[in-house]
């Protein structure tokens, strides 16, 4: 609660999870608000200004590290920035505050999955500034890719019986 938040860090692309579902709004009510819930009532349980920063500080130094890293030394701050480190800090936290292994494991794959079709915009967007064109065009371009891949991916798997 505040500033930021363990369901905020964790759901932070929470409407990846609503793309293409049916019922959108019923998934969010059934999945999405009760797990956000079940964070929240463990951080008021575990309630203290040490864990209030401690959230704050460690949302601020991802994006501060990888951000000052790849001003100097680009390469290495495309090797912090591809560690899964959010995803760790995620599974971490999902464990430690449910001991719920079979969220732990659904969100696992979802990640995975995800994680493929948002590659080709690191791709795409360093090869149309290299042609000339804008930054703010290109990262559009490649965040539109992006959401076309996650809708096509999403599609493909539930071919498969994988619904994510």
């Amino acid at each position: 609660p505040g500033l930021t938040g363990i369901g905020s860090i964790l759901f932070r692309d929470e409407e990846k999870f609503l793309t293409n579902l049916r019922n959108p709004i019923k998934f969010y009510n059934e999945n999405i608000i009760p797990y956000k819930t079940e964070l929240e009532l463990w951080y008021l349980s575990n309630m203290s200004i040490f864990l209030y920063f401690k959230i704050i500080i460690i949302t601020a130094l991802i994006i501060v590290i990888v951000s000052e890293i790849s001003k100097r030394l680009p390469l290495l701050g495309s090797l912090i920035a591809s560690l899964p480190l959010i995803s760790v800090l995620g599974m971490i936290w999902i464990f430690q505050e449910t001991k719920n292994s079979q969220k732990l494991i659904s969100h696992a794959e979802g990640t995975f999955w995800y994680v493929l079709p948002s590659l080709p915009m690191f791709l795409v967007m360093p090869w149309m500034m290299k042609k000339g064109i804008s930054f703010y065009l290109s990262l559009g371009v490649g965040i539109l890719l992006t959401i076309i891949l996650y809708v096509i991916m999403t599609k493909l798997l539930s071919r498969f019986g994988l619904n994510i």
